[in-house]
């Protein structure tokens, strides 16, 4: 195997991956329970007897932070990122454009959400040992990408940090929308290359520079419009709304774009050796990504929809890492290519 040189630049990000599950797992006793499912700041959905019910707030009410002038961050502050548990917060309830000062009292996670919390530090965890053990053994173009998608994965998988400074909260929101935007793209890198490691052909080539592309625009777009909105300008609502239905668009559209790559490496593999080797990660990948994809065109069309079970579609991601894993102990899934070359020959 080729594990290149020790000091690659792809490894230090290593470091990052682990700073924010460390952080992930610390502030898990400061995750608050509301009661309530929000999505930027409108309330789709009330548990009856949680925090939002009792304070007054109904599905379709808008929540923002009181105006504070002596915060410099007020501008990026959200409910999400304030709500402590036990710690009484102050935000401003628009109700079809009534708008009133309500108190909100966050508690502690019950133990079911806290449970769902570990179990997906545990998933994200995975992907980062999965990421870690492949790029520690073979560095090339194939296992570059799958190393940042391992990455990416256990960002986004892992509960939101709860930081101390408005600032890093910032920096995460920032880096979860970059991840979300870009991880389409390296999947159509990956499989573009799956599984051999060499330059893809030039239609395949430009087709993954344009998924690059699109994530950067989208990327870009979304920076400029959101600075814009947090800086009280109410006229860049709409186009919000619209770039994240684009963004949602796109990162289903990408996904299965690469779901039909790996198809398409799964098909040219002739031999039977080749397809069992492949057969077992192509399955965890269908089935761990299939559930993600669809709630993401559900929220897309219709971004009011509440879909019961939402994080146990994100727990099955879990499949994809533990299929790979599989097939690469195994089955020695990254080191099949003389098979395959034999088998496409």
């Amino acid at each position: 195997m080729d594990r290149g040189p020790s000091a690659h630049p792809l490894t230090w990000l290593l470091m990052p991956a682990a700073a924010v599950l460390v952080a992930s797992a610390l502030s898990l006793p400061a995750q608050p329970y509301t009661g309530m499912v929000l999505r930027e700041d409108r309330v789709l959905a009330v548990i009856p007897g949680g925090p939002a019910a009792r304070a007054g707030i109904a599905p379709g009410d808008r929540l923002t932070l009181r105006d504070d002038p002596g915060d410099p961050w007020r501008a990026f502050r959200s409910f999400t990122s304030a709500a402590r548990p036990g710690r009484s917060l102050l935000v401003v309830r628009d109700r079809a454009g009534d708008r009133r000062l309500v108190w909100m009292l966050p508690t502690p996670l019950p133990d079911g959400e806290r449970r769902m919390m570990a179990a997906l530090l545990a998933v994200a965890s995975g992907f980062v040992l999965l990421g870690g053990w492949v790029w520690s053994e073979r560095r090339d173009r194939l296992t570059g990408p799958f190393f940042l998608l391992s990455l990416a994965f256990a960002f986004l998988l892992a509960p939101v940090p709860r930081f101390p400074w408005t600032g890093l909260d910032v920096l995460h929101e920032a880096s979860y929308t970059a991840l979300s935007l870009w991880l389409p793209a390296l999947f159509v890198h990956f499989f573009a290359l799956f599984p051999e490691p060499h330059a893809p052909r030039r239609r395949m080539a430009a087709g993954v520079a344009a998924a690059h592309g699109i994530a950067a625009a989208l990327f870009a777009a979304w920076t400029v419009v959101f600075t814009l909105r947090a800086a009280a300008h109410p006229a860049f609502e709409p186009a919000l709304a619209l770039l994240q239905g684009a963004a949602a668009l796109w990162f289903a559209a990408g996904i299965v774009s690469a779901l039909a790559l790996f198809v398409r490496s799964y098909r040219r593999a002739m031999t039977p050796d080749a397809r069992r080797r492949l057969r077992v990660a192509l399955a965890g990948t269908v089935l761990g990504l299939a559930p993600v994809a669809t709630l993401i065109v559900i929220h897309s069309l219709t971004p009011a929809a509440t879909v019961s079970g939402e994080r146990w579609a994100a727990l099955l991601t879990l499949l994809v890492p533990a299929s790979f894993a599989w097939a690469i102990a195994v089955h020695g899934v990254f080191d099949f290519r003389v098979a395959m070359r034999a088998s496409v020959a």
